[in-house]
């Protein structure tokens, strides 16, 4: 349970994919009195070599609504390794329930 703190999450592939889209679906239990809240921030970043470096939004920006998919659209990458940085809110956790992503 970590709160105001940049974490990450990560999905590592046995082989390379292409990737031009994801998709997050963030929890948020703050109306129920719970820690979770939308995250402060939130990019995309992809392994290069031994380097994971930002991708580059197509989308304008990275979208951080309650109750729905945030979708980021960004220039195509070939990658075994995709990441989402995230930045939580000051004195708050966040959450994932669901992640999708795609070429």
């Amino acid at each position: 349970d970590h709160r105001g703190t940049r974490e990450w999450v990560q999905y590592t592939f046995p082989e390379p994919r292409k990737f031009s889209w994801v998709e997050v679906y963030w929890f948020d239990d703050i109306a129920r009195g719970g820690g979770c809240r939308l995250p402060a921030s939130w990019k995309v970043q992809w392994l290069d070599g031994d380097t994971w470096k930002d991708v580059r939004l197509t989308s304008g920006s990275y979208p951080r609504k309650a109750d729905q998919f945030n979708r980021a659209t960004f220039e195509p990458v070939t990658t075994t390794a995709i990441r989402l940085d995230v930045q939580l809110a000051p004195g708050l956790s966040a959450g994932i329930l669901e992640w999708k992503y795609g070429e």
